[in-house]
């Protein structure tokens, strides 16, 4: 991989940061694909389950609206319910990027979870192909919400 100029000297993190991108650009899409099935399981127009979706600001919120509405008749309950586990799961590892801090210790890429510091898992040392191996885990968990959100909406 070529360093440009603004790569400072000696930085061993480009493999990770280019992980950490298509992680931030998968989960993008996910979200999107996650906003897709919220609107076949709401059964209302896209304007209106935008307004519902977007207008809950924590994502947790959103998956507990999705799986309360799957529950109350909801052509495949038990799909959407397996979308939903799998949503907080995946929402857990990339938080764990997104919102620890991060610190390079010689040449090691380290998060610490300094809001629970006492926690046996508040420190994780980063492995350079582990935001690219999550970012691969949503696009396929990407596939199965998508493929869900067919199914509700054809059903």
């Amino acid at each position: 991989m070529d360093h440009d100029e603004e790569t400072p000297e000696g930085f061993e993190g480009l493999e990770l940061a280019l992980g950490l991108g298509m992680l931030t650009l998968a989960w993008s899409k996910y979200e999107l694909a996650l906003f897709a099935l919220f609107a076949s399981v709401l059964g209302t127009t896209p304007h209106k389950a935008r307004v519902i979706w977007f207008g809950l600001v924590s994502f947790d919120l959103r998956l507990r609206l999705l799986r309360q509405l799957a529950a109350e008749g909801c052509k495949s309950v038990s799909d959407i319910e397996a979308v939903v586990d799998e949503a907080v799961k995946l929402a857990k590892r990339r938080n764990r990027f997104v919102h620890w801090q991060w610190s390079e210790e010689s040449s090691r890429f380290i998060l610490r979870n300094y809001r629970a510091p006492r926690k046996p898992d508040s420190q994780y040392f980063v492995p350079p192909n582990s935001a690219k191996t999550l970012a691969r885990d949503i696009r396929a968990a990407y596939e199965r919400v998508s493929k869900a959100a067919r199914n509700e909406h054809d059903g």
